[in-house]
């Protein structure tokens, strides 16, 4: 039951984004707003679903990395495998090079008055600027010539 309002809670965090982009920019009300993501909702839902063997269209969708894969399989693939890793590279530049560090750490050690100066704050002072990047990035990669070539950059 923990889990089903977990999961809940974060649909809302997610969908408030493109309900408030179509109020702003599109200029239309937020029950409008709502309707058009939830039909979009459906819509992917219905397709998703469709793709666990019911419908071949769907369950054979696209064929890319050698195999064939339905619907669901693109949508964790491009969203999962491929765009997380991505993002996670991204947030680490900001937080480095645009927020900068030494801001990251003023709010931490707002709220936990060790940090300053600690061990922690080294740690992830050197690893948020160095090698976790460089991780991030080699997943990224592998990940896109993995899922999408079929060849695994790494051997593993």
């Amino acid at each position: 039951m923990l889990v089903f309002f977990a999961a809940l809670t974060s649909l809302v965090s997610i969908t408030e984004i493109p309900i408030a982009y179509i109020m702003d920019e599109r200029e239309k009300s937020r029950r409008e707003a709502i309707t058009w993501i939830a039909g979009l909702m459906v819509i992917f839902v219905i397709m998703a679903t469709l793709s666990f063997g019911m419908s071949d269209f769907f369950t054979g969708f696209l064929h890319y990395g050698g195999i064939d894969k339905s619907f669901f399989d693109l949508i964790y693939d491009v969203f999962y495998e491929t765009i997380l890793p991505l993002i996670g590279f991204t947030v680490c530049l900001f937080v480095c090079y645009r927020w900068k560090k030494h801001k990251m750490h003023e709010e931490v050690a707002l709220e936990d008055s060790h940090y300053a100066g600690g061990l922690l704050e080294k740690y992830i002072g050197i690893s948020l600027g160095t090698f976790i990047p460089v991780i991030l990035l080699a997943v990224f990669a592998n990940n896109v010539s993995r899922i999408y070539f079929a060849h695994n950059l790494f051997g593993f």
